[in-house]
């Protein structure tokens, strides 16, 4: 049986983090008000934790069961493009590269469904910019999309960000 630490330090692994100098970066992704401190208590296996209110979305984040990072049961992580297996030798191969070993479709595969991912959780002005960022790199002729002056990609439709009260209220000031 293993501890909360060891399941989120190998879950952070498994998504190409570093348990010890990633703290602020996976900190960051949560939100929420989660600091670098809380990341770095939960890894620390002196601590004891056994769960926390980040939880929930530290899994999303990483992209595991979240009954699993708490009690360990439920679907285990599987390994994601980022991610080191050890072989038999005990030498560390990258997935990426062990996956360009497996033949390039498995890896385009791997990386569809991850980018899916990544776009699955974004919403407003951020699904806009990856959209046009995407679009940059597809003809616009080949998406059936219109051009504006200049040849560029027309983004149509969708509504800006609401604006926080307390960005609006300081612009009264």
């Amino acid at each position: 049986m293993s501890t909360y630490a060891e399941r989120l330090a190998r879950a952070m692994s498994l998504r190409g983090m570093s348990p010890h100098t990633d703290q602020s970066e996976l900190a960051r992704r949560v939100g929420m008000g989660c600091k670098p401190q809380n990341i770095q208590h939960l890894l620390d296996p002196n601590k004891n934790a056994k769960s926390s209110k980040y939880t929930p979305r530290i899994a999303e984040v990483l992209q595991i069961d979240p009954q699993w990072l708490s009690y360990e049961t439920g679907n285990p992580p599987m390994a994601g493009p980022d991610a080191v297996f050890a072989s038999p030798e005990g030498a560390t191969v990258p997935v990426q590269a062990k996956w360009q070993q497996e033949g390039s479709d498995n890896l385009q595969e791997m990386q569809r469904r991850h980018a899916e991912a990544i776009l699955s959780r974004l919403n407003g002005s951020d699904l806009t910019k990856a959209l046009a960022f995407l679009q940059e790199l597809d003809t616009p002729a080949q998406m059936g999309l219109s051009t504006g002056p200049g040849g560029g990609v027309v983004i149509e439709g969708g509504q800006p960000d609401p604006v926080p009260e307390s960005t609006k209220r300081r612009m009264r000031r």
